[in-house]
């Protein structure tokens, strides 16, 4: 008993004790001074979720069993520490935007407290109290504290370490527990923010000063200290073994610094300039340039705030270097400097915009020092004039307060009355779209009412946003790329934001049959229209009705556009959509919609593409949508007669199967010219006959034997020819005499022969030169072009210019003929070039939305005279394909034409199985066919001839997610 009763008489005593209640006092002040600012509003000022909030809450969302992750590899990578605080909070209080920020806002007020802790203990409690006030009613970390970002962490994590650490050494005894919990927030700061990285080395050279300056204090805290990094070292372990096996995903951030340091590292210490000129624009001049990120134009610290900062930092250099105050002072001087050093040079080196973000972990040393700097000039006052002592002490609490009173008043007006109504504030914090929310919460639709709401990003983040701001589900399409109705729905409410426009063709087809109100922000500025719609009266028909089908995709009724074709022009083009019947709910996907404009030879001269805009989470069947893309007609297209042919592509590549028997292209169509008035070439373009003058050309500088170049070549017609001029390409090498290829091409015959061309015309001409397996392959060819008249070889003189258009760089790839060790040997014979040896198959990923790892081992019987499509399908009892990839062989060995007689080449591919796979047993199969026609090519296995030209390689089995 008796020493419990001395345990409660000592804890009895320090609540008695005056400084403790004082302390606690202050604390309690500080708190609630932080608070205020940090809580007001927190849920609708900004009452939109920013991008990387949002990406933050979606992921902190996905934590829990079997989803716990140490590093977060997408929005180019993010530290772990704050996601798991969101998901906490997220878990603790719902799915909310306070939820959200809360985390930032209880570690703001924490580092204030920190602050406090650190300024009392390290240097007296006045720079204590002048430090965490100035954080707590400051514009930059009141902002920082008022958002989901991971920044905030930072700038308390570096702060409690410190703490802890200060603590510690500063207590008599072992302090164990102290040294643990350093040890613990040190490892853990590692996983707040990339600055982050830099923080050991603060700690590391505050040790070696404490070493140097106080021997005998290290000495008897070794341990503790040993014990403390080995917790922290255990504690950062499992992200630092991701660090070493993934550099390139945990550095997707830091690049942007290496240019900095490459220029130093070469002796440009120049490049230091801008790193430091930006520093003090930021802290005394402009602020930061990021708009999202601060109040633009306006700097960080106000004029007497940054003469304190100049007149601290003076100080803090004056006693950690040259004088002095005991040698604890000096270190804690010192542990100042080095703090502040490593935290600013994330945000120097990255440059100017994002700095204040970047530069988070600096806010508690810069406020320090401003406490310093007031401290130093009130000591010298004292020193001064002692007389007046009081004098001072009461005018250090009146500036000190009033100061305070006028920074909270400033941050206050600026934050809630200017920055949030700002244009990037609103953009970034996508406060259109909360204030949707805020309205359909207050203002109910009518029941059976569909809601429609016009944004961007509408496949991806936009839809996960809305839940914090509405419970009432949206169907989402791109403001300004499509648009999409319910036929059999009488009342749709529309919302266009005022800031995301809809496409003029959409309100042409709205206007008429809504009913548009404008909501408006509480300052009076307009937010979003709101069209209530009877959609039951849209009745927009294609001009150029189609019906085209797609596997797993919408059917294409019909287009609309001009249907002139004028060379040189962007044409605008509308396509129309509807979702059939019979298909199934998909997945969203970023599927884009093609348009190719093509010849009557197949040549393709543009490609037009856009995201759908209408994904595909919304579709219900019968809906009827638009996609608004531009085609851009070349002006070196030749006229005549051109065809439109229309694709669907998901946005990793793989196209969309066409299953309607209808023919995916429409036309024909008349392309028209617009001839040139400027007829003035460079001097140095290659000049024919004084007529024509080749502007430019396009081809592969890549020379590999057997593997063909296609050459584009773009002429400028100065004078009409008077026949049909033919063009010749040579190979030649260096100095030799004769050419060892020579082929000559005739330019567009029988569609637009050159006697046909016009003055002033632009024509773009393609040619194929097929490089045969056997050329020489001891020097650096040169292509060369001359123009030929019809009838003789002789070509024409050139004006001026030269004919050699490039020299080539040979590609020689190496050949195998001796066959490698595989899985599952088998013999099977493609047409009369090519046997399949065998093969190798990995399914640990059969899963949906998986891929089969497949590697094929083809051998060449003969040189094919083709270039063959090796087709894969993963397929169902019922004749449905669940897997595909049609590819020519995944190898340098792409092309077939170039393989030896005798080669073996290796063939690794990846199919993907689609995301809708049931599980079950599928058969993968295997084939050829010629990319030109779709022909396949006759397969022989065990003697017997393969029933539809395809070979049964294996079954798999698709497990279930």
């Amino acid at each position: 008993m008796p020493p419990l009763s001395n345990s409660f008489r000592r804890l009895r005593a320090r609540i008695n004790n005056s400084t403790t209640v004082q302390e606690a006092i202050i604390l309690l002040f500080l708190a609630l001074l932080a608070l205020v600012p940090r809580l007001y509003r927190i849920n609708n000022i900004p009452a939109g979720l920013a991008g990387d909030e949002l990406f933050n809450a979606i992921d902190a969302l996905r934590l829990g069993p079997g989803s716990w992750q140490i590093y977060f590899e997408g929005n180019n990578g993010r530290e772990a520490l704050h996601l798991y605080l969101i998901a906490l909070s997220l878990r603790v209080f719902g799915q909310t935007v306070w939820a959200v920020r809360m985390p930032a806002v209880l570690l703001g007020t924490g580092s204030v407290l920190l602050a406090f802790g650190i300024g009392r203990s390290e240097f007296n409690r006045r720079v204590g109290f002048v430090a965490g006030a100035l954080i707590a009613v400051s514009f930059w970390p009141v902002i920082q504290s008022r958002w989901g970002f991971r920044a905030v962490s930072l700038t308390f994590m570096t702060a409690l370490t410190i703490y802890l650490c200060s603590l510690a050494l500063r207590k008599e005894g072992k302090q164990t527990l102290l040294w643990l919990a350093a040890g613990i927030a040190f490892g853990l700061t590692m996983y707040s923010y990339i600055p982050a990285r830099l923080f050991p080395f603060v700690i590391l050279f505050w040790l070696i000063w404490l070493a140097l300056t106080q021997h005998e204090l290290i000495r008897q805290k070794l341990q503790g200290i040993l014990s403390s990094l080995v917790t922290a070292l255990i504690f950062f372990a499992p992200f630092g073994l991701y660090m070493i096996q993934n550099p390139e995903k945990v550095n997707q951030r830091i690049r942007g610094f290496r240019s900095v340091f490459d220029k130093v590292h070469d002796g440009q210490l120049e490049a230091l300039f801008d790193p430091v000129s930006n520093t003090i624009r930021m802290f005394f001049i402009s602020g930061d340039a990021a708009p999202r990120y601060f109040m633009v134009g306006q700097p960080v610290f106000d004029p007497l705030v940054g003469i304190l900062l100049i007149a601290g930092l003076i100080s803090t250099i004056w006693f950690a270097l040259v004088k002095p105050q005991g040698q604890d002072k000096r270190a804690a001087y010192g542990l100042l400097l080095l703090w502040l050093g490593a935290m600013l040079v994330p945000g120097a080196l990255a440059g100017f915009d994002s700095f204040t973000l970047r530069a988070s972990g600096a806010i508690v040393p810069l406020y320090l020092m401003v406490a310093i700097g007031l401290e130093t000039i009130y000591s010298l006052l004292k020193r001064k004039w002692p007389a007046r002592r009081v004098l001072w002490q009461r005018g250090f609490a009146i500036v000190v307060m009033v100061g305070l009173a006028i920074t909270l008043v400033r941050t206050w007006h600026t934050y809630f009355k200017v920055w949030i109504d700002g244009t990037n504030a609103r953009n970034v914090y996508h406060l259109a779209l909360a204030e949707i929310g805020r309205y359909l919460e207050e203002n109910p639709p009518p029941e059976g009412t569909e809601i429609f709401i016009a944004y961007d990003y509408v496949a991806e983040t936009t839809p996960q946003a809305f839940p914090y701001y509405s419970d009432l589900p949206a169907t989402w399409f791109n403001y300004n790329d499509s648009f999409g109705w319910r036929p059999d729905e009488s009342t749709i409410w529309y919302f266009e934001p005022i800031n995301r426009p809809l496409n003029p063709q959409s309100i042409g087809q709205l206007a008429p049959i809504s009913e548009i109100e404008t909501i408006h922000y509480g300052n009076g500025d307009p937010a979003f229209r709101l069209y209530r719609a009877n959609t039951s009266q849209v009745n927009w028909i294609p001009q150029h009705p189609l019906d085209v089908r797609f596997e797993d995709g919408p059917r294409l009724i019909g287009f609309d556009f001009p249907g002139t074709l004028l060379r040189g022009e962007e044409i605008p083009m509308t396509l129309h959509w509807q979702v059939p019947d019979e298909l199934q709910p998909l997945p969203n996907r970023l599927t884009y919609a093609q348009v190719f404009l093509q010849d009557e030879s197949g040549n393709v001269w543009a490609q037009g593409e856009k995201l759908l805009g209408y994904p595909e989470a919304g579709w219900r069947n019968g809906d009827r949508f638009t996609t608004f893309l531009k085609l851009e007609v070349p002006e070196g297209i030749p006229p005549g007669p051109v065809y439109l042919r229309f694709g669907l592509r998901d946005w990793t590549g793989p196209t969309y199967n066409l299953i309607s028997s209808n023919p995916e292209r429409a036309g024909p169509f008349v392309i028209r010219s617009q001839p040139m008035m400027d007829l003035t070439v460079p001097d140095d373009t290659p000049l024919f006959d004084d007529t024509l003058a080749l502007q430019g050309h396009s081809f592969s500088s890549f020379l590999v034997p057997g593997l063909p170049i296609d050459i584009a070549l773009d002429w400028l017609v100065l004078n009409q020819p008077e026949s049909d001029y033919r063009v010749q390409m040579t190979l030649s090498q260096p100095d030799a005499n004769q050419p060892f290829l020579t082929q000559t091409f005739k330019l567009w015959p029988d569609i637009y022969p050159p006697s046909q061309w016009l003055k002033g015309e632009q024509v773009t001409t393609f040619h194929r030169l097929d490089v045969p397996l056997d050329i020489p392959t001891d020097t650096i060819p040169q292509l060369n072009l001359q123009l030929l008249p019809p009838d003789t070889d002789e070509p024409f003189l050139l004006s001026q210019g030269t004919n050699t258009l490039a020299e080539l760089e040979l590609v020689l790839r190496e050949h195998i003929f001796e066959p490698p060790v595989f899985a599952y040997p088998l013999e099977a014979r493609f047409g009369d070039d090519i046997r399949l040896l065998g093969y190798d198959l990995d399914t640990s990923n059969s899963l949906p939305n998986g891929q089969l790892r497949l590697t094929l081992y083809w051998q060449a019987i003969n040189t094919p005279a083709d270039s063959y499509t090796v087709f894969n399908h993963l397929v169902g009892n019922d004749g449905q394909i669940q897997g595909q990839l049609d590819s020519p062989p995944v190898s340098d060995a792409w092309l077939t034409s170039t393989w030896l007689p005798g080669e073996i080449i290796v063939d690794e591919r990846d199919i993907p199985i689609r995301p809708n796979a049931t599980a079950g047993t599928y058969s993968l199969i295997a084939g050829l066919y010629t990319a030109s026609n779709g022909k396949r090519v006759p397969i022989i296995a065990d003697g017997q001839n393969q029933p539809g030209d395809q070979l049964l390689l294996s079954t798999v089995t698709v497990n279930p997610e």
